[in-house]
């Protein structure tokens, strides 16, 4: 069903758009066939055929988001754009392209920050939020309001029909959604907060030290009465830590009161309500940090002696 029509809207979008992708270019041509399997499947299976691996899976599995489990690796690499910042709105929201950089800026990317019209951080006129592990630039209030209002209805569309779809999954209803949303939004600020510490404490374990007693390299006040009798390992080296190799695992158990009176008196002074948030706190403020914490979180609620078991070591939610 595709003619010379969509070839030219194709032909001109890469013209606007130099920096986008054909993936993204003929992703917008097929977003209506997605819905219908059969069709998805054949296009899919064309797509690939052709070079285009990643659009064919997005075809064929017919989602409006994309893909919110990536994540940047401890060494991954900062990338400023080019060009006039904040950069300019895509033609029309999406979840953005995925390099495994950090990209800082401009309009293409997935899981950057201080953009324009992509799944990610501190940007504008997005579709959703999508944290990667990203440091965060945040655009101005006045920055954001730049952006046109069909640009900000696009993107509330696209970001209501992932919303939708990402409920479905969860098989949770909109009720459900809602109570969740109200304890993750009294503790955002200090899960933000925390995981700047967590990350800050990742940083500092790989920052390099000075490595004394080495026979070459700067050389070592504390060992110069050394030098003079003939010592050669008077000298010292930045270098990484040779304990590194042996960090483990920072290892935590929550036990949490489950008791009946959690609830008899939480309408008196919210300890319910507390618990709840302090629990969602916990898990997403160590989401994603797995390499370097693991926790397992228990509840008691004083009628024995047995716990019971709410996350497992090594097995947190997703």
């Amino acid at each position: 069903p595709y003619s010379v029509r969509e070839l030219v809207l194709i032909a001109r979008r890469l013209h606007r758009f130099p920096g986008e992708s054909i993936d993204t270019a003929l992703a917008d041509v097929f977003d209506v066939d997605k819905e219908d399997k059969a069709t998805a499947a054949a296009l899919a299976k064309v797509l690939a055929g052709h070079g285009l691996v990643q659009l064919a899976e997005e075809v064929k599995r017919g989602r409006t988001r994309g893909d919110m489990d990536l994540k940047l690796k401890k060494d991954s690499k900062k990338v400023q754009a080019a060009g006039k910042q904040p950069a300019a709105m895509p033609e029309k929201p999406k979840h953005g392209q995925w390099d495994g950089a950090q990209h800082v800026g401009g309009n293409i990317w997935a899981g950057g920050t201080g953009g324009s019209g992509t799944a990610g951080l501190g940007g504008r006129g997005g579709p959703y939020r999508l944290d990667v592990g990203q440091d965060v630039h945040m655009l101005s209030e006045a920055q954001k309001n730049e952006i046109s209002q069909e640009a900000k209805d696009a993107a509330k569309r696209m970001a209501d029909e992932a919303y939708a779809e990402r409920l479905k999954e969860l098989e949770m209803a909109p009720h459900s959604a809602r109570e969740f949303d109200k304890y993750a939004d009294a503790v955002v600020v200090q899960v933000q907060r925390m995981r700047a510490v967590l990350q800050e404490h990742q940083t500092r374990s790989r920052e390099r030290v000075w490595l004394k007693g080495r026979p070459q390299g700067e050389i070592d006040e504390a060992k110069l009465v050394d030098g003079i009798t003939g010592s050669t390992s008077i000298y010292k080296q930045r270098g990484a830590s040779t304990s590194m190799g042996a960090r483990r695992k920072v290892c935590m158990r929550f036990v949490m009161d489950l008791s009946g009176s959690m609830y008899t008196f939480n309408r008196l002074d919210g300890r319910k309500t507390r618990l709840l948030e302090v629990s969602l706190f916990i898990l997403q403020a160590l989401h994603g940090l797995e390499q370097e914490y693991e926790f397992s979180m228990v509840g008691h609620s004083g009628t024995g002696p047995e716990a019971e078991i709410l996350v497992k070591w090594g097995e947190p939610p997703q």
